[in-house]
This record gives C-alpha cells, structure tokens and sequence, in this order.
C-alpha cells in the first residue's frame, strides 16, 4: 500500500518538534524574545514543508541487527575523532575515564563492533577479548587489532566460563535488546567478584523525547534503522540487581552547544539557534559502572 503524506515523518516535523521544545525551555528562563523567534521559525517551516530540505524523509524502514551494521561496518569509524555522532562524543570521554581506573587485567569488550574501546583497552596495557554478532564489524575489528582475540556471539550467549574476566565493557549496544535481562545476567556471569562492568547506552532522553535513530545507508542510497528501545533507568537497575551487581556509579554526559547543532544529514537549514536551545546541556549518553558481587 502506498504511503500517503500524513503518513510520513519529514525534517520539517521534526524540526516542529525540536521548535516547540525551545520553545519549553525559554519559557523556563523567561527568555521571551526567543519565544517569538521560535515562533516565527515555525510559520516559516510550516510553509516551506513541501520544499527541500524540509520534505527530507526521516523515516526508515526497519532492519535487523545483522544487516544494518554489515551495511554500516564500512562507513562505520570516521576520518577523524570530530566526525563521531554526539553520542560516541559524549560517551566515549565517560567510558575512558572508568577504563582508566581498572587495575591491568583481562577485561571482555562485549558487542565491541569495529574495536573503538577495544583499542582503547589494549593501549591501557589490559589482556583483552572482544566478541559481536556481526561478522563484518568483526573483520573491522580483527583488521586494526590482529593481535587480539575476537569471537563472532550474541549478548545473551556469551561463549566463557564464569567469572573468567577481571571487567566487561559493553559501548552503545545494550539498547537493541528489548529486553536487557538476559544480556546484562551473561555480562555479570563471566566476570570474577568484585570486578566491573563498564555500559553505555544512548539515553533514554535521546530516544523517548527526540526520537532519535541509527539510520543506514547503502551505497545505493537504501536506508534503514536498527531495532533500538529507550529503556528507562529502572529497567537497567533492575537487571543489574536481578544479575547480582551493584550500581557505583551512573553518568549521564550531556551536550555541548555544537554538539546539540550536529545535523547527520548535512541539511542547510537556519534553526541552528532552536537546536542549541532545545538540546544543550541535555544528557545524549547513560553510562553505568557496576560490581559484581
């Protein structure tokens, strides 16, 4: 069946929506002028939606974990740290400071995809092992790091006996589950007591206010968006407790003015002030440190 134009989501409504959120926030600081501003920018996306860039669809139809990341394993590392998405931006700082705290030791990098914290770790002088689900982002991985031992396993079926690592990082992956449990208990199976899991997520923030996507591209120009699921942060307390592991500590890093600007898709449009006004000092990453006890 076709789709029909009330049944799309284009740049023009999201940006609505990131509008009416500015809007919010200057009311909260009593800045009154921006409201108008606001106001004025949404007459004029309202009349300009059917035109590009405002047309622009953002929705994609869904894919497997499997396809999207064997599609994104080739464009996957950017040319240079300042090209990561806000989210690794303000993860990845966070998930470095707690790596650097871990006494030397065998550490797991679950879902490790391409080896971005798995490099990181093996620069910190850790014996490290790396696993994913997806072959081709394992290849990646095998390619930048030959010296390390990687295993093609999902998050739920870990191959290790208990208790074999010293700490288990696991970077932006446990959001693809729909239900956290069953990975989370295997992360905390095969790590010794008292050692740490180190795990971020995106926040919930970024998926259940902003309604922010994954999206893919092939070289066709063929998109898609990957299963991912905004669980609050009840639900991974509760799995971290269910798994015998206790909470240290939570960080939710949040975005700077260029970062809440960042536009993946390189659109030209002038609702730079709207964006940074919505978005600044919102949290883009949940990052959680535990013990097994």
């Amino acid at each position: 069946m076709a789709t029909t134009a009330t049944e799309r989501f284009t740049l023009a409504d999201y940006l609505i929506g990131i509008e009416g959120l500015a809007i919010l926030r200057a009311s909260f600081a009593g800045d009154y002028a921006a409201i108008l501003r606001r106001k004025a920018e949404i007459q004029r996306i309202v009349a300009n939606a059917g035109a590009q860039p405002y047309s622009q669809r953002r929705d994609l139809p869904p894919g497997t974990i499997e396809q999207g990341y064997a599609v994104w394993s080739q464009t996957y590392d950017p040319p240079s740290a300042d090209d990561d998405d806000p989210i690794i931006q303000t993860e990845q700082p966070v998930v470095r400071s707690l790596i650097d705290e871990l006494p030397r030791g065998r550490v797991l990098d679950a879902a490790c995809g391409t080896g971005r914290h798995t490099a990181y770790l093996v620069e910190s002088g850790h014996d490290v092992v790396g696993t994913d689900c997806v072959p081709e982002m394992l290849d990646k991985a095998r390619a930048k790091l030959p010296g390390v031992e990687f295993h093609l396993a999902d998050l739920e079926r870990l191959p290790f006996d208990d208790a074999r690592f010293d700490a288990v990082v696991c970077g932006l992956a446990l959001l693809h589950l729909e239900d956290v449990v069953p990975a989370v208990g295997e992360l905390a199976r095969v790590v010794r007591s008292g050692g740490r899991v180190i795990a971020s997520v995106p926040h919930p923030f970024i998926y259940t206010v902003l309604g922010w996507r994954a999206p893919v591209f092939d070289d066709q120009g063929n998109g898609m968006v990957l299963p991912e699921y905004g669980h609050l942060h009840s639900a991974y307390i509760t799995a971290f407790s269910a798994a015998g592991c206790t909470v240290r500590r939570c960080l939710e890093p949040t975005l700077s003015a260029e970062q809440a600007r960042w536009n993946p898709a390189g659109h030209a449009t002038p609702e730079d002030e709207a964006l940074e006004q919505a978005l600044m000092g919102q949290p883009a990453a949940l990052v959680w440190e535990v013990e097994r006890t």
